[in-house]
């Protein structure tokens, strides 16, 4: 018997760079999948971190405030003067302390004493929406109120608020409606200026 060296060469030769082909087309899917699911990973890890620092920042915010509340000043605004610029907009925070042995509820009111509507307030230049109205605020804890401000034309306005606590969320549901004389109103005004 004879073998041809030659033709056994070239046989394994050809079935080598099949092989090679096959295995070169299956390392370039499995790159591309990696990099795909990389990808994929670091966008979910980067939207839970954005969600954190949110979560981080909001929690900050209330026990980190520029003018927190205290025993003898239970209800603070920050800043108290807010200039803007025509088409932006701005934050205020208004922080109430409960100095009360017991929980109390809490509700947010347009100057006038009513509910700040959900379409917003508006004074002379800008629009103002509030980030709720009411809370229960637990004894010697402190609740805010994140303002939303618009500015609309250039002037001044003044935004005027009423907090009023009562120990219990009187009223129906509605808020502490029904004057008791646990009841407590505060007042506080937010001046905003937009400029052009």
């Amino acid at each position: 018997m004879v073998i041809n060296k030659k033709r056994l060469l070239i046989v394994k030769h050809s079935h080598s760079k099949k092989a090679d082909l096959s295995l070169s087309t299956n390392a370039i899917v499995i790159l591309i999948l990696a990099i795909t699911i990389l990808g994929l990973g670091l966008t979910f890890v980067r939207g839970l971190f954005k969600q954190a620092e949110t979560k981080v920042a909001e929690t900050f915010s209330a026990t980190e405030l520029a003018n927190p509340p205290t025993m003898d000043k239970p209800v603070t605004i920050a800043p108290g003067l807010l200039n803007i610029r025509l088409g932006k907009s701005g934050k205020a925070v208004i922080a109430n302390f409960n100095p009360k042995p017991v929980d109390r509820y809490c509700q947010l009111k347009g100057g006038t004493g009513i509910a700040i509507p959900p379409d917003g307030l508006t004074a002379t230049g800008s629009k103002l929406y509030a980030s709720g109205s009411g809370a229960k605020i637990p004894r010697e804890g402190t609740n805010t109120w994140v303002l939303a401000i618009e500015a609309l034309s250039p002037g001044t306005g003044l935004y005027s608020f009423q907090v009023d606590c009562c120990n219990s969320n009187t009223g129906g549901g509605t808020g502490c409606d029904t004057i008791t004389p646990d009841t407590v109103k505060y007042s506080i005004d937010l001046v905003v200026h937009v400029t052009t």
